[in-house]
């Protein structure tokens, strides 16, 4: 029902994708220096990127795809062998799923109107499903790079392929990694710059991509999806790298 993975430490895989940084290199660096003042720029980047997402304190539905309050509440009216009576259904389903971390509300959370873009609640119960769970973002750290090892798959199977110069443990440039030779995650956490026709500042935007949420079905449809949107959204040369969320 959530981002939660079979982890103990529910942790979840995700991946980063943002613009690269400027890097200052000097003369006489070995490429090896050179390569480490690229990861420090990066990494710097990548920790800048991230708050925006650590420090956002609005309620955050649940993907649609998991959390339908009425698909919800015709299973556990099914589950509790009971009559399907709309009276009294957010009571209902407030009770089923408390054990879940799921609130059902009818009317948006206060102060997340700006992120909850849904223009009406569940057609039959007329409710909103929020996570009482996690009710500040998505996760609550990260880590980079992963370590953890998940359902049996070891560690370096988790890390990203590249075509370059480097290794499995770094961030590395968009046209540089072989998506469809990577251990995917199951979310992309993206950041670019809009340019906007009004102004010449461009302003920094942010998005959250779950797999499960676009229809995607094959691996091969989720690795073609991460590299179009990151391409159009941030180039060629824009930086991603796999990294563990924690809730």
């Amino acid at each position: 029902m959530s981002l939660r993975t079979a982890s103990e430490d529910n942790m979840f895989r995700a991946l980063i994708a943002f613009p690269a940084a400027d890097v200052q290199t000097k003369a006489g660096m070995t490429t090896k220096q050179a390569k480490e003042a690229w990861e420090t720029a990066q990494r710097a980047a990548l920790n800048k990127h991230m708050e925006h997402f650590l420090t956002t304190k609005s309620v955050k539905p649940y993907p649609m795809y998991a959390v339908d309050p009425d698909k919800a509440y015709i299973d556990l009216c099914h589950r509790n062998g009971t009559k399907v009576d709309l009276d009294n259904a957010i009571e209902e389903l407030n009770e089923g799923y408390k054990e879940d971390g799921l609130l059902f509300l009818p009317q948006k959370a206060k102060g997340c109107s700006k992120t909850d873009t849904r223009l009406k609640p569940a057609k039959l119960t007329k409710a909103y499903a929020y996570s009482t769970a996690n009710p500040d973002g998505y996760f609550s750290d990260y880590l980079f790079p992963i370590f953890h090892s998940y359902g049996g798959v070891s560690t370096n199977a988790s890390k990203l392929c590249h075509r370059g110069y480097g290794t499995m443990h770094d961030m590395l440039e968009i046209g540089d990694v072989d998506l469809d030779a990577c251990f995917l995650p199951s979310v992309m956490f993206i950041a670019w710059n809009e340019q906007s026709a009004r102004t010449k500042t461009p302003k920094k935007m942010y998005d959250i991509i779950e797999r499960s949420t676009e229809g995607i079905t094959t691996d091969d449809e989720w690795s073609k999806l991460i590299s179009d949107t990151t391409i159009e959204r941030i180039g060629r040369h824009g930086v991603i790298a796999m990294v563990e969320c924690k809730l």
